[in-house]
């Protein structure tokens, strides 16, 4: 058994609160996860709000028109299924099959193309559309907008987005579902880079899903029941709570086949402290495939801010489904992994996966009749079977209830204990206002938890730089590992038995939709994902041929610095010289190696040479007229100056940021090796470059014979070059022999 309580993220401005929440030390394994969570205030639907390309509200070139919905259409729901809230309609020809012949594009200044059309269902309270890509060119983008709402536009959405589902399950009917959008109407809007990409943008419309209900009003529906009315022995959930679980919860509308449906689910926290992900659970009966996932919207805070108070004005949708996880039909559940950032001041609901203990209080939040959220309050009487009754091993808990009810829309929502853990999911029963006894059905978290645990609770495996891995991954499956880095380091998936896919995200887990890295190559090609920022890590590989796909994953250090990668020429010196402490680099990870080392920096590198990196000078008093007993290098250019390794650049100046020639540096490095009173033997002529009388050439030429350098090529030595950073790490690491 295991217990985890609820975290939530939260913002004040520059405040980061640290929650820790202390378990009954009864429970083993128990452990906090309300680690540091950042505290956002809510916003309101136009979180999601973007701008249109053009505005197409007075002229919109294409307009079709459905034909009035048919009477079989308004058949009722079918016992024991999800709440149905639409039904699927297919455009009238000749749209079905080749709509951009109908398309009116217009040309923007910048070359682009644009052109938008709507789409109406007559009597519609919400709508959306499925669209079938055959060919999209990079730079398309899509939005989608409500003629009856100007708050709602969604977009821009790329070819990525509109390929995704087909590209990552290779399913050739897979269809992108757009955003539910209000109103009878739903309008589109594609913009294209160019006049050719315009001519090779195919794609078909082949169903839309009209919607008899709207997820983000309260309206008196005339048909269907009086959908989003629910049942007047329901109660708000403020009037009974303030519990942070009750904002784990949220209405979701997803599409099957052209008909959308309304269920509950739950956002669950998990064991890893340092993600913050958004695992949504609800019922198989509702969401059962990857394609249902991928058309998930989900409503937050549908719900009165008070106990009996206005409509909520603070409704926040996110439209881009979830990556299905794991499900079950015994327990009757289905994980998923939300592809949005939830929003802010959500919390994700604790959970306990012990037995509930029969004659316990227990609790459900709900969206009954897909109406604002409620509270219901209730005896669990036992374990039993799904519609059965209880005999203490069935794979359901059964409830009655007291105070509330459930209805059609409450189905997948979450079952609470009396402390507002998590403890199973509404799969159904025949509870209802007018039938106040009947019993409700919920699958048994304890069952469902051994199916999910690896996610929630185990999370991914901690690995460690220079190992490799060796693997198998089912088809849609994942393998999950988790790195903290503080140096650039290479991910490398390889020695695949057939085709995989490396996903890489800094700071939480990555889903299909949100990455950082993701180097799509089709079959058993090497993928690599080169991480350079410091943080944590977190890899998944996702198994894409069915079967089982072997698989090589390797951790190699790239090196201490960004911008030196480890065939870099002078990548070893680099690192010699920054394992020595001689330098920690030019900042923000960096080295430089192409800069020119100035003459302060000169200093401080023979120095820390001469004496050792954790050397400290004498306070400056004040040598050099150019370098006050301020100036960051001012205790190091004196220590120079009195080691007489220079005198300076002219007389009572040091020229501190006056970049280092090639001879000069030859100079410098041989008195800091030598000695003050070191005198280098003749030179003979060694470089074509520097004659015998040149000022420097008995010390390059020492230089040379000391193997400290061998020129700049062909038989030079460049001395009135600038030495760089790169260099100047090679000359240091030969000549103090590091």
């Amino acid at each position: 058994m295991e217990r985890i309580l609820y975290k939530r993220q939260i913002i004040f401005t520059c405040l980061l609160v640290f929650l820790l929440l202390i378990f009954n030390v009864q429970f083993s394994k128990a452990v906090s996860v309300d680690g540091e969570r950042f505290i956002y205030n809510k916003t309101g639907i136009t979180d999601d709000r973007v701008l249109l390309q053009q505005d197409y509200i007075e002229s919109i070139e294409l307009s079709i028109t459905l034909p009035p919905i048919p009477e079989e259409y308004l058949a009722k729901n079918q016992a024991g299924g999800p709440l149905q809230v639409g039904f699927g309609r297919t455009i009238p020809t000749p749209y079905t099959e080749k709509i951009s012949d109908y398309l009116v594009w217009d040309s923007l200044q910048s070359g682009g193309q644009i052109t938008t059309f709507t789409i109406t269902s007559p009597n519609a309270l919400s709508m959306r559309l499925a669209i079938q890509v055959f060919t999209i060119p990079e730079g398309t983008e899509m939005r989608f907008f409500s003629l009856s709402d100007p708050e709602q536009i969604f977009g821009p959405f790329t070819r990525r987005d509109l390929i995704k589902s087909a590209k990552y399950n290779r399913g050739a009917n897979v269809l992108f579902w757009s955003p539910v959008i209000e109103g009878e109407t739903i309008g589109i809007e594609i913009y294209v880079p160019s006049v050719q990409a315009r001519e090779k943008l195919l794609f078909r419309i082949p169903q839309i899903s009209h919607l008899f209900y709207s997820p983000l009003k309260q309206k008196k529906n005339k048909d269907l029941s009086q959908i989003g009315q629910s049942g007047s022995c329901n109660i708000d959930v403020n009037c009974k709570t303030s519990d942070p679980a009750k904002d784990a919860v949220a209405k979701i509308i997803f599409t099957k086949d052209g008909y959308s449906y309304m269920c509950t689910a739950t956002l669950l926290s998990d064991n890893d402290s340092d993600s913050f992900i958004p695992y949504f659970m609800t019922a198989a009966h509702c969401v059962n495939s990857q394609d249902v996932a991928d058309t998930i919207n989900s409503y937050w805070f549908f719900e009165r801010q008070t106990c009996n108070g206005p409509d909520p004005t603070t409704v926040i949708q996110r439209i881009n489904g979830g990556e299905l996880i794991s499900t079950g039909d015994s327990t009757d559940f289905t994980l998923l992994q939300l592809n949005d950032e939830p929003p802010s001041n959500v919390a994700f609901a604790g959970w306990d996966s012990s037995q509930l203990s029969q004659e316990a209080t227990v609790i459900g939040i709900h969206h009954p009749m897909g109406d604002l959220k409620k509270w219901s309050q209730g005896t669990h009487t036992g374990f039993a079977d799904y519609g059965g009754d209880v005999d203490g091993e069935g794979t359901h808990s059964r409830i009655v209830w007291s105070e509330g009810t459930t209805e059609g829309g409450s189905s997948g929502s979450p079952l609470f204990d009396s402390f507002y853990h998590f403890r199973g999911n509404l799969h159904g029963g025949g509870a209802s206002c007018e039938s106040p006894d009947a019993p409700d059905w919920y699958g048994r978290f304890d069952l469902t938890f051994p199916h999910i645990k690896s996610w929630i609770w185990d999370g991914p495996m901690v690995i460690q730089s220079g190992d490799t891995y060796s693997e198998s991954v089912d088809q849609y499956e994942s393998k999950e590992y988790k790195i903290t880095i503080n140096s650039p380091m290479e991910i490398k998936l390889f020695n695949l038995s057939q085709d995989a896919d490396l996903y890489v995200r800094l700071g939480n887990r990555p889903t299909l939709s949100k990455y950082d890295c993701r180097p799509y190559l089709e079959y058993d090609g090497e993928e690599i994902c080169t991480l350079t920022d410091d943080g944590v890590y977190y890899i998944r590989v996702r198994g894409r041929d069915a079967g089982l796909t072997t698989f090589s994953l390797s951790v190699t250090p790239l090196g201490s610095f960004r911008d030196v990668p480890p065939d870099f020429w002078a990548f070893d010196y680099i690192e010699t010289l920054y394992a020595s402490g001689i330098t920690s680099g030019c900042g923000d990870g960096n080295f430089c190696p192409n800069q020119a080392v100035t003459r302060a920096q000169m200093a401080v590198f023979l120095e820390r040479g001469i004496h050792g990196f954790d050397y400290t000078p004498p306070a400056a008093v004040g040598v050099f007229d150019d370098v006050s007993t301020s100036y960051w290098a001012a205790d190091w250019i004196e220590r120079l100056y009195i080691d007489e390794i220079t005198s300076g650049c002219s007389s009572n100046h040091y020229c501190p940021n006056q970049a280092v020639t090639r001879a000069q540096m030859a100079v410098f490095l041989l008195r800091a090796e030598h000695g003050a009173d070191y005198i280098p033997p003749s030179a003979a002529g060694i470089f074509d470059d520097v004659s015998t009388s040149y000022w420097a050439a008995d010390w390059i030429e020492q230089l040379y014979s000391e193997g400290i350098t061998s020129g700049c090529g062909d038989g030079n030595f460049c001395p009135n070059q600038p030495v760089t950073r790169a260099q100047m790490a090679v000359f240091l690491v030969r000549t103090f022999e590091l």
